[in-house]
């Protein structure tokens, strides 16, 4: 069988992310034979299982019933492998597991998005500058493979803004709304997208634009974040653990 290709270094490092079930079949060797006509390497690595490789998805499947395969894939391409799955003519489905992964990897596809969504409010009539923060934003950050942005609207425009973009998008993240806060989910990106909407001039506008003003101008800053990323436990501790390194930024 066919050697190439291979995962790309960037991914390599990530632990399993993704696993689900391949409906129709508990032929592992039928499956990677069709995986290698669509060009991707595969090699038996174990009784009855097969690693399948592309240079964005790594997986192994296991002749259970059903059968399983569990591995790695880019964050942003979750929907190509189970698109890939199809065309091998399995159904298939895939549960992505939250994985960091580095920035750089997917500044292009952020870049895009963020000015898709610029776009989009401009043709809506809607007032404001969307700024890209988070660690998608800049360089040599850890992220979750998500995109954040930031609409810093007028004060006296604030509700009217929301009013409007409650016409657009589904709200998110309910806890974290404020006087001064509303936070949208932005579906169809290929990226998980979220708008944070502020007053300019407000505490929450001050504490976004600040810390990462902050982070994107010292990289011992940059590293302390990635260190608190890669060595938080659960995600409510990891949560904490953010919110309270925000906080110091903050108030510096």
């Amino acid at each position: 069988m066919t050697e190439t290709p291979r995962l790309r270094d960037d991914l390599l490092a990530l632990q399993n992310n993704v696993y689900g079930e391949v409906a129709g079949t508990g032929d592992t060797e039928e499956v990677a034979s069709a995986f290698e006509r669509l060009g991707w390497s595969t090699r038996r690595c174990a009784d009855r299982e097969y690693e399948i490789e592309h240079t964005w998805a790594s997986f192994v499947v296991v002749p259970t019933a059903p059968l399983t395969y569990s591995g790695v894939v880019d964050p942003a391409r979750a929907q190509d492998l189970l698109d890939a799955f199809r065309t091998a003519g399995y159904l298939a489905t895939a549960e992505l597991q939250a994985s960091l992964i580095w920035s750089d990897t997917i500044t292009d596809q952020a870049g895009r998005i963020h000015q898709q969504v610029r776009s989009g409010l401009t043709a809506a009539n809607i007032p404001g500058e969307l700024v890209w923060t988070g660690a998608s934003s800049l360089p040599n950050l850890l992220t979750k493979g998500d995109v954040d942005l930031h609409l810093r609207v007028p004060a006296g425009t604030f509700d009217e803004v929301v009013t409007a973009l409650d016409s657009f998008y589904p709200r998110a993240s309910l806890h974290s709304w404020a006087p001064t806060l509303a936070v949208f989910d932005i579906p169809g990106r290929g990226l998980s997208t979220g708008l944070a909407v502020t007053p300019i001039g407000s505490e929450h506008d001050h504490r976004f634009t600040h810390t990462w003003h902050l982070l994107a101008n010292d990289p011992a800053l940059r590293a302390q974040y990635n260190a608190l990323k890669q060595n938080a436990g659960d995600p409510e501790t990891y949560e904490a653990e953010k919110s309270a390194f925000f906080s110091r930024l903050t108030s510096t």
